[in-house]
């Protein structure tokens, strides 16, 4: 079971990608570094390719560790087009 945003309002993500979801925008998609168990967020609302963190609908702060697989990602442009901005 996922942890209440007060509970844990920060997450590191290992082997992480983006996922992109028709309607719904981008939610990113991963493995928690504490748990090992796979993760899809909410929607995402903002991310900063610099220090590849990105905040979601939930309000939930993710920290991406590494670079982002190519397997578990829908859309990889995303990274690119959101760090140009």
């Amino acid at each position: 079971m996922v942890k209440s945003i007060t509970e844990e309002p920060v997450v590191v993500l290992d082997r992480w990608g983006i996922l992109q979801e028709h309607i719904l925008g981008y939610r990113l998609v991963g493995v928690h570094a504490v748990s090992g168990r796979a993760r899809v967020t909410s929607p995402i609302i903002a991310y900063e390719g610099l220090t590849q963190t990105a905040e979601t609908e939930s309000g939930r702060i993710y920290h991406l560790r590494g670079e982002m697989d190519a397997a578990t990602s829908s859309s990889p442009r995303f990274c690119n087009q959101a760090a140009s901005r």
